[in-house]
């Protein structure tokens, strides 16, 4: 199968280098004009191949990328000498119809120094108005000599209840007799009594 080829004549291979350490070189390789073939990947330095290995390691990353299957990672374990040269080194990445790409540094977006600047006044602002709502919310502090003045008051005012409780009992209020209307309504009554007992007995008379 060809491999898809790109304006300049180059095969169109995707990937690139992630990881380049003093003990390894890792990342990945795909090539869409060719989605089942692992793409080889050579270790170069000055010209020369000092290793080669297929793209086929599995990555879960890839698939929700897009990258085929995900099995196109790869890796190089570096020996000290190729180490001490790891500015030196390059990965080339070859097609399945023959040509090869050099797989570049994968790309890190740095924000621009103005976009920067606005992130921290806008986290600054936020922490002045933060440290504004705290002090609303804390209360007023009293004056120095309040607290004393509080004190002298609950002082006075146990004094004030400790007289209250020694003050003499009021006395009890005397009785008071019947109003006019009690006598004029129990004199009614008494004689409304008094008729029906004579009524009553001259009944028995007869």
């Amino acid at each position: 199968m060809n491999a898809a080829l790109d304006p300049r004549g180059r095969p169109v291979i995707r990937g690139c280098v992630e990881q380049a350490t003093l003990g390894e070189i890792s990342g990945w390789a795909f090539e869409p004009g060719a989605p089942r073939h692992r793409v080889l990947v050579e270790l170069r330095l000055d010209g020369g191949i000092l290793a080669v290995a297929p793209a086929d390691h599995a990555r879960g990353d890839l698939v929700p990328a897009g990258i085929g299957d995900g099995a196109h990672g790869f890796r190089f374990a570096l020996q000290p000498a190729w180490a001490a040269r790891l500015p030196d080194l390059q990965v080339v990445a070859r097609a399945a119809a023959g040509g090869a790409v050099l797989l570049p540094p994968q790309r890190r977006v740095e924000p621009p120094h103005s976009q920067v600047v606005q992130v921290i006044n806008q986290l600054v602002q936020g922490q002045q108005a933060l440290e504004a709502r705290l002090q609303a919310v804390v209360p007023v502090r009293m004056a120095p000599d309040a607290e004393q003045r509080l004190a002298v008051l609950e002082a006075w005012m146990a004094r004030l209840d400790d007289r209250l409780a020694r003050l003499p009992a009021a006395p009890p209020a005397a009785p008071r007799g019947p109003d006019a209307w009690q006598v004029a309504l129990g004199t009614l009554l008494a004689l409304v009594s008094l008729g029906a007992l004579i009524g009553f007995a001259l009944l028995l008379a007869l």
